[in-house]
């Protein structure tokens, strides 16, 4: 796993920014939970991209497709365009926010300015003043990335839930970068797989280009000998039927070649279906074989479930959990506590267990059978993959055979044009356009050439990462299905698999519900997708904090308006799970759906949980106004589930 450090926010203040009525704004996150509340139309997800800003100088991009982490800083100038229109001119060269955070043991302070950029005006570590040039080089060592781009990606794309609602669960583009900073073994394959995933869109634009270019000349050339062939009147009819020949001849191979390249993408759409159901049934099979090793286990067991103990077989296998030191006579001790039924470390009695082999041998039956049938189709699968295989490179073979076929064939029907040297000759332009097509070709090759070759090697990057996933999935995939299951009160499962876009593999996750695969977003419905996905986030970050214990803040803009009043609850309660995990959260909620809210309120109380009223602060329209008692009802509300 990566050893990477995330920032937590503790302090955020907003000078001279038009849309809020307060100046300065200042707000406190040091508690674990700190909600923005307010009615529609006031501010609230503005709020959360002004934090982003002021952390990274950045800020999300609606509906901007991420072809990879280094594009999501270089170039993102969207702050400009979005600031413009909620700081007015008067305020522009005044309106400033300054953000305190932590990364590990570190406090980061840093103040910048709106317009006309967003340039760093102060800059402090651990309360010395630095120089502004070194805070993106200080907050990259810190955090233990390889560049300022993996931590601006990190913050607007994983920690943050914004308006767009842009989904990491069924996003490859976005979830791929997420699982190889992570998840993978280190930063650095993370950044080398994002240069190469951009190298190679980058050589397949090109080959896109190149052959577009192919074709049009192509088409110019055909167009030329029809127009040859239509001012050649007077000529043989050896020729005229030697050329007749040789035209029908070659526009068979252009039709028969159309065709074998139309089999091929369709064999190659099959490769990439039987990958990922391969992938999934592997999984599948893994699960199934440690169910079944755990079910024979008890079946030798004698009768106490001392022996089967994780903490016990640790004390056996490796010693002392305390001092790590390997006793000789240890094992000997904990095998005399079991035989006479008193635990080996308080000395109680243990009551015995009976064993029912025959329900256990039932169970085994059952089992094998499952991991019988899941075997046997993923054989299945692999026969087929394997034939799928051969007929694209039996298929591939021959398109090569047959465009050297047609490349001979011109050489032959146009020869006998050679002989006239006159200046704008027939033959002249035919071969110029020959010429200028097998130039364009070999171009078309050798990009094929660079591709191929940065491919092997990002694939086996990719190939790396699977491996490491396998391994990584025993501990993070308990964290997601914790979360999700206090959304959706349902025992979820999700497998890795991989999809190819753009010439380059990139990896989303299947989710399992009910045993049925849910591969696509429109399965589920709008609530299931956004909390799913945040699901999905929080058991990252869980995971990614899990050995250092030390806090990150996720930015979380509500979709509270397409739950109902069960999943509200739901809801409340895994961001309360969240916060017991040790982690915090900056969220919005409107005031008209508040049961959330309610629900995080009641299970953390004041201590941990701060409501920040954004009514008191934030400028309201005429109606919002006549009914400010109401909204201030509502919130009064939440203050009592604190306990306030």
């Amino acid at each position: 796993m990566a050893n990477i450090l995330l920032p937590n926010i503790q302090r955020v203040e907003i000078h001279n920014f038009s849309l809020y009525a307060e100046n300065p704004v200042i707000m406190d996150f040091t508690k674990a939970a700190a909600c923005i509340m307010g009615a529609n139309g006031i501010g609230k997800s503005t709020l959360l991209n002004c934090i982003n800003f002021a952390i990274t100088g950045r800020i999300n991009q609606p509906n901007k497709k991420i072809r990879s982490i280094e594009t999501l800083d270089n170039g993102n100038n969207h702050h400009l365009e979005y600031f413009d229109g909620r700081i007015v001119e008067s305020d522009k060269d005044y309106a400033t926010i300054k953000a305190t955070f932590s990364i590990g043991d570190s406090l980061v302070e840093v103040k910048r300015s709106f317009f006309p950029d967003n340039t760093i005006i102060e800059y402090k570590l651990d309360g010395v003043d630095r120089e502004i040039n070194e805070y993106e080089n200080d907050v990259v060592r810190i955090s233990k990335l390889s560049n300022y781009a993996q931590f601006v990606f990190l913050q607007l794309k994983v920690l943050t839930f914004d308006e767009g609602r842009d989904c990491l669960f069924w996003n490859p583009s976005i979830l791929t970068p997420t699982i190889f900073l992570c998840l993978g073994q280190n930063v650095d394959n993370a950044d080398k797989a994002d240069d190469l995933s951009r190298k190679l869109q980058k050589i397949n634009s090109r080959i896109r280009n190149v052959q577009w270019e192919i074709t049009k000349q192509t088409t110019r050339l055909t167009t030329l000998i029809e127009e040859r062939n239509k001012a050649q009147g007077n000529r043989t009819n050896y020729q005229e039927e030697d050329e007749a020949s040789a035209k029908n001849d070659y526009e068979e191979l252009v039709k028969e070649i159309d065709e074998i390249i139309a089999k091929i993408e369709g064999y190659k759409k099959e490769q990439q279906q039987l990958y990922a159901q391969i992938t999934e049934m592997s999984v599948e099979r893994i699960r199934l074989e440690k169910e079944y090793e755990d079910i024979y286990k008890t079946l030798y067991s004698d009768g106490s479930f001392l022996s089967q103990n994780p903490l016990i077989r640790e004390l056996i296998a490796d010693g002392c959990p305390i001092c790590h030191t390997k006793h000789q006579d240890l094992p000997q001790r904990i095998q005399k506590c079991m035989e006479e039924k008193t635990c080996p470390l308080c000395g109680e009695r243990v009551a015995e267990i009976e064993v029912n082999q025959e329900d256990i041998i039932q169970k085994l039956a059952a089992k094998d059978a499952e991991l019988l049938r899941v075997t046997k189709a993923l054989e299945e699968r692999v026969l087929r993959q394997k034939h799928v295989d051969e007929q694209v490179n039996s298929l591939s073979s021959k398109v090569e055979a047959l465009q050297k076929r047609r490349s001979e064939i011109e050489e032959k029907r146009y020869s006998f044009l050679q002989n006239d040297e006159s200046e704008g000759s027939w033959a002249e332009r035919i071969k110029a356009l020959q010429d200028s097509i097998k130039s364009v070709e070999d171009e078309k090759g050798q990009h094929i050439a660079e591709r191929d070759s940065v491919k092997q090697e990002y694939d086996q990057l990719c190939h790396d990462l699977e491996h490491i996933y396998r391994k990584v999935q025993i501990d993070f995939l308990p964290i997601f299905k914790k979360f999700a299951k206090k959304f959706t009160g349902l025992d979820l499962d999700m497998n890795l698999t991989s999809v190819t876009e753009d010439g380059r593999r990139l990896f989303k996750f299947i989710l399992q519900i009910d045993d049925t695969s849910r591969d696509n977003e429109f399965e589920l419905s709008e609530s299931q997708r956004f909390f799913i996905d945040i699901a999905l986030r929080m058991a990252i970050v869980d995971y990614v904090c899990s050995s250092e214990r030390i806090s990150t803040t996720m930015l979380i803009d509500t979709p509270e308006g397409s739950l109902d009043i069960a999943y509200e609850t739901n809801a409340g309660s895994m961001f309360s799970e969240y916060i017991d995990s040790h982690q915090k959260m900056i969220i919005t909620a409107n005031l008209n759906s508040s049961g959330l809210i309610r629900t995080l309120a009641n299970n953390t109380k004041a201590s941990k949980f701060a409501l920040i009223n954004m009514l008191k602060w934030a400028k309201l329209s005429s109606v919002q106004s006549s009914l400010f008692e109401l909204f201030q009802n509502a919130i009064s509300e939440i203050e009592k589930c604190l306990g306030e």
